[in-house]
């Protein structure tokens, strides 16, 4: 969705979002292509297209990396309520 919307909604907007998770997106391309795996090159083709050398090593990664990673979905305080069951299906 996020590779659509860097395409087709706001290119700005979505390239800076790959961006963001350029890290991500190296680990994954280098995990891909350890594996042998063929999604390893379309991975690299956005890479590529992020600009600038790809890391070639796990450690070389973690330099990209300015903080470390935080969970942002999920952490909202607020939980839908849990359903409950209504009349005589109880």
């Amino acid at each position: 969705m996020v590779l659509e919307f860097a395409a087709m909604g706001d290119p700005r907007r979505g390239v800076g979002i790959l961006n963001d998770y350029r890290a991500s997106l190296e680990l994954l391309r280098i995990g891909l292509t350890e594996d042998g795996l063929p999604q390893a090159g379309v991975v690299a083709a956005i890479c590529d297209a992020l600009g600038g050398p790809s890391p070639r090593t796990r450690a070389e990664v973690r330099d990209l990396l300015t903080t470390p990673p935080t969970e942002t979905v999920g952490l909202e305080p607020t939980f839908l309520p849990y359903p409950q069951l209504q009349g005589e299906a109880r």
